[in-house]
């Protein structure tokens, strides 16, 4: 749309704009054409169905009413379950597309990638690693309408298992990405241990394609408390988020996962399993 070039415009403050005729000073007035008629028909109309409106020629108020729709925002989250838009469930897979809606050309997003794993232990006084963080990665992303964009949420890393008198070491958490846009590595898994030592717990992972990208913790090695009790390993937080609670025992004890999106889980104590680390997440706004 533009300023209008019909016969007799005249020129405001540097602007195109109409003049009335006026037959007592001459003034001949602005010529009404069809294309600007149209231009101001069709600029209006544009934004009423962007908004899913369906024009009504009863109904003044559609263009506020589309105003008002455009302002509205969104929330679409991902996690490995499945996916909701504005709190309601919607069609996806991991790791399948999600097509960008019409008029939405950027948003607002959160990557979490998925905490690590926590180690098996076997033997009194073996404390094992704790899994590492997920990274983060924040910011605004460019969007076209119409485009299939791949989304694919992390999981959580796997728990070590104790066989026997063998531990297993925990598993590194998922990638979580939008697209090429946005990437949240997941956390490094927790080590097992035998016999009286701490094991190492993993690092966090690290994030990319967001202004603001932040690896995640790692996570910290369990206290010995005296009198044979202990305090367990404690799970990596996400990019900029906080950590779990640990554990205490003097006994057998099983680690415990991550309670919120890519924490890194806990690690077991005194011969025990480990523990699955936190999913990680997506979050979208516009």
């Amino acid at each position: 749309m533009d300023r209008t070039t019909a016969t007799n415009y005249v020129t405001v403050a540097g602007k195109r704009v109409f003049v009335d005729r006026n037959l007592s000073t001459g003034v001949a007035g602005t010529t009404q054409t069809a294309a600007d008629h149209t231009a101001w028909q069709e600029e209006i109309m544009a934004v009423i169905e962007d908004a899913g409106l369906v024009g009504d020629a009863g109904d003044n108020t559609q263009l506020l009413q589309a105003q008002r729709l455009k302002r509205a925002l969104h929330v679409l989250v991902f996690t490995p379950a499945g996916s909701t838009l504005d709190g309601v469930a919607i069609a996806w897979a991991n790791g399948g597309n999600w097509i960008v809606p019409a008029g939405v050309l950027g948003a607002d997003a959160e990557a979490v990638g998925g905490g690590g794993g926590s180690g098996a232990s076997y033997g009194t006084g073996a404390i094992a690693g704790a899994g590492g963080g997920g990274g983060r990665a924040r910011g605004r992303v460019p969007l076209t309408p119409g485009a299939a964009i791949a989304i694919h949420v992390g999981l959580g890393g796997a728990a070590g298992i104790l066989t026997g008198v063998t531990p297993s070491s925990g598993g590194a958490g998922g990638t979580t990405s939008i697209g090429s846009l946005m990437t949240a590595l997941g956390g490094y898994g927790g080590l097992a241990m035998s016999g009286v030592a701490f094991g190492g717990s993993g690092i966090g992972g690290s994030a990319a394609g967001g202004q603001y990208n932040e690896s995640g913790g790692p996570g910290s090695l369990g206290i010995a408390l005296g009198g044979g009790a202990y305090y367990s390993s404690v799970g990596g937080a996400p990019g900029g988020g906080g950590m779990n609670v640990p554990g205490v025992s003097a006994g057998p004890s099983d680690g415990s996962p991550g309670l919120f999106a890519g924490q890194g889980a806990n690690g077991s104590m005194n011969g025990g399993n480990g523990a699955l680390g936190a999913t990680g997440k997506i979050i979208m706004v516009y």
